[in-house]
């Protein structure tokens, strides 16, 4: 049987004995919009007020419908999930006490019993019903796709004419099922379920038709949530503001008041060095590489690497680049190195694939290629290249780092003698182009969480995110296959055969993977970084 319960019950008891080490913050600011305050991590009431700066404004609050990293963040402070992951990748309990499966398909979910909604209303499997079926709904937008649930179709829906999940069973308030169509692995549950849904509360949204619940006004008002956080007001591109929320089953927050406080890059950097912002968020509150220096000598903060980076991707379209002695050229011919250095200071790792060597899933023993233009060049004559043809080379905008980086890599392309025409695009339009397939070559970053699949589902022909247009077979079968594995080293041996496969025939390969710096102020107390949103009910200011 897999069972998390004695995991969860240990954090509960750290919890508590740090919870007794001082009162726990009281009010603060009221939930009216009129009297919001503006973001300030100083003269704050009891417990203080903590400001946590990002550059990417969230879109949404949207509990099933995030569409970006943003916006799950700042969702994530108010609504919390059955279970969370922390920094090492691993899933920690939350909402659930216990998630148990015998037989890796129908898994038993306990909920918390002190959990409640933020208004006192008690949190049950009502709510998880509610919420799920609202997902599976054809007139609700939501891009959270559960059609690895028993009953629901190959999008995640319902089909026409069906109004229960068979997949879901309520066994009482608290406790409920989820049966799977086939076998899956825990991490492979959590990572699609257990830590991916954040809630809607029945009570409130029940009398709201389906197809009007995208534009209900609980999207943009979500007041009744259930997190260590109340929401208060979301002044579009400056702040969302937050109050601690009394009721929290873990316990009331420390802190009286949260801010997210949007800015650039810049000014984030600046509210650091005079105080008014505490931290940055993981992803995207990103520090620039060219402020590290300054940021790690700033005497008011400690500052430190996230053990979470993301591979930034070249991806080729295998139909217009479908050789793969070319694509393995194209990155032979990188100094990935020199990226690395001059770029990221040396704050950076070189791997051939789509994970970081942080990963649980990555395969150490696979030797990125090593820069060797002559060796790239004799692999292009090899293949019959016509040196007279333009490759047109898709890149985003707005990361500073990644646009020169992909210059650099250009200008190593050019040196053995291609002709390269950089193409630049803002990300929604560069996203379209990938996504049908309307480029050559092109860079984007891809978030891993930590089921491998969640990244290699992009090389699938029934993926809707399918960048490089590959269809083999082989590899499908390999992704499929290391998808439904229950067992855990099984499935470590067969992702281990889907990166070989990258390696190999070079549909994609990583250009850097940068360390994203985390800073945290002298006066905050408590845990930053990946996890951080984890750890906000813990979270004290000090003066």
């Amino acid at each position: 049987m897999r069972n998390y319960t004695q995991t969860f019950k240990s954090l509960v008891v750290i919890a508590a004995a740090a919870l007794t080490l001082s009162a726990c913050g009281g009010g603060g600011y009221s939930s009216t919009q009129e009297a919001a305050a503006s973001p300030s991590s100083t003269g704050a009431a009891a417990g203080g007020t903590a400001v946590i700066g990002i550059v990417n404004p969230p879109t949404t609050l949207n509990p099933i419908n995030p569409n970006d990293t943003a916006s799950t963040q700042a969702i994530s402070i108010m609504n919390d999930s059955l279970a969370v992951l922390n920094d090492k990748l691993e899933f920690e309990l939350r909402l659930a006490d216990s998630i148990e499966t015998e037989d890796n398909q129908t898994f038993k979910i306990h909920i918390q019993d002190k959990a409640a909604w933020s208004d006192g209303t008690n949190f049950t499997t009502g709510d998880v019903e509610y919420t799920l079926k609202m997902i599976a709904n054809p007139s609700v937008t939501s891009n959270i796709n559960l059609s690895f649930i028993k009953g629901l179709n190959d999008s995640g829906k319902l089909d026409t004419g069906v109004s229960s999940i068979s997949g879901f069973k309520s066994l009482d308030d608290k406790t409920f099922t989820i049966t799977t169509k086939y076998p899956v692995e825990m991490t492979y549950f959590n990572d699609g379920f257990g830590g991916k849904v954040h809630f809607l509360p029945q009570h409130v949204l029940k009398d709201t038709p389906p197809e009007s619940l995208d534009t209900s006004p609980y999207m943009q008002n979500p007041t009744v949530t259930v997190g260590p956080f109340n929401f208060v007001k979301f002044a579009k591109d400056q702040y969302i503001q937050y109050q601690a929320n009394p009721n929290y089953y873990l316990g009331a927050p420390k802190l009286s008041g949260l801010y997210l406080k949007i800015m650039t890059a810049s000014n984030l950097v600046a509210q650091i060095q005079t105080g008014e912002v505490d931290t940055n968020m993981d992803r995207t509150g990103l520090i620039p590489v060219e402020d590290f220096e300054k940021v790690s000598n700033m005497t008011n903060v400690t500052s430190s690497f996230s053990p979470i980076s993301t591979p930034v991707s070249v991806m080729f379209n295998v139909k217009k680049m479908s050789d793969p002695k070319v694509r393995k050229a194209l990155e032979m011919a990188v100094n990935r190195q020199q990226i690395v250095d001059k770029l990221l200071k040396g704050n950076g790792e070189i791997v051939d694939g789509m994970l970081p060597s942080t990963h649980p899933f990555f395969d150490s023993s696979i030797q990125p290629y090593a820069y060797d233009p002559e060796g790239a060049k004799k692999l292009l004559e090899e293949a019959g290249w016509d040196f007279k043809q333009v490759i047109k080379f898709s890149v985003p905008v707005g990361n500073k780092v990644r646009e020169q980086a992909s210059e650099l890599m250009a200008a190593d392309w050019k040196s053995i003698g291609l002709q390269v025409e950089i193409q630049k695009f803002d990300f929604p339009t560069l996203v379209q182009k990938l996504v049908s397939n309307d480029y050559e070559v092109g860079v984007i970053t891809i978030p891993y969480t930590a089921e491998p699949s969640s990244v290699f589902n992009y090389f699938t022909p029934s993926s809707a995110m399918n960048f490089t247009g590959i269809n083999d077979p082989k590899l499908t079968e390999l992704i499929e296959k290391g998808a439904k594995e229950t067992d855990t080293q099984a499935r470590k041996e067969i992702y281990n055969q889907v990166q070989q496969y990258f390696h190999d025939n070079v549909p994609q390969f990583s250009m850097y993977v940068d360390k994203l710096m985390i800073v945290q102020s002298n006066t905050l107390k408590g845990k930053v970084g990946p996890d951080a949103l984890n750890q906000l009910y813990l979270w004290e200011k000090t003066e």
